[in-house]
């Protein structure tokens, strides 16, 4: 159907950097944005036919690919203009864009798995897939807010409390992205209609590792 492109399109979108010597938040993602969102947006595309908020999703989430092919390509950069103020900005404008189109995409998301939760009496992942849709909105409001500070170069930023902050928000957003695959990986598992694919269990070794930790009762 669909949902195992979800597994990895979340996967990309740990955001491990490798740090360069300029600015905050430059440097070269281990796990570009751009490959999730390429993942999830196929999710998407495969998922349109099942629930509006499908569709929805993936309005925002070709919105997306632009701001993530940008990025990508500034991060890059960075490493040999690690101080050329111009990169700074582009990423911090591409955070921005990140902060305000993210939550919206991931909400329609995961209201499209509450509403075939639903139709297919799972209440517990309907539960589950509503929360991250709303938890989406607190996490990239904490980004947001950073990203404003940066851009505006205000004093705070490099506060002490801006700096436990910024370890909050790191923590926040891992444990989201964490929190997406479980509920991901439990619509692969129990979300199925006939001749699409197997609720009956993985079929390759990173869902046998998800299976392993993550999988849930109905």
């Amino acid at each position: 159907m669909g949902f195992g492109y979800l597994l990895y399109g979340f996967l990309m979108m740990i955001g491990l950097y490798v740090p360069t010597d300029y600015g905050y938040g430059t440097g070269i993602d281990a796990f570009p944005d751009l490959a999730g969102y390429l993942f999830l947006l196929t999710a998407l595309l495969r998922l349109s036919a099942y629930a509006p908020g499908f569709r929805k999703g993936k309005i925002w989430m070709m919105a997306l690919l632009p701001v993530g092919a940008v990025k990508f390509i500034a991060s890059g950069l960075s490493l040999y203009a690690p101080f050329l103020p111009a990169l700074a900005v582009i990423l911090n404008l591409c955070d921005l864009l990140t902060a305000l189109l993210c939550p919206f995409a991931f909400f329609f998301l995961f209201s499209g798995i509450y509403s075939l939760s639903n139709e297919v009496e799972l209440p517990k992942l309907a539960k589950r897939a509503r929360r991250a849709a709303v938890f989406g909105f607190v996490n990239y409001g904490m980004e947001l807010f950073l990203t404003i500070t940066a851009l505006l170069a205000l004093p705070l930023v490099q506060s002490g409390s801006m700096q436990i902050f910024r370890i909050v928000k790191q923590l926040v957003g891992v444990v989201y992205i964490v929190y997406c695959e479980i509920v991901s990986f439990n619509a692969y598992m129990y979300i199925c209609y006939e001749g699409e694919e197997s609720a009956e269990g993985p079929v390759n070794p990173f869902s046998a590792v998800l299976n392993r930790l993550f999988k849930r009762e109905k």
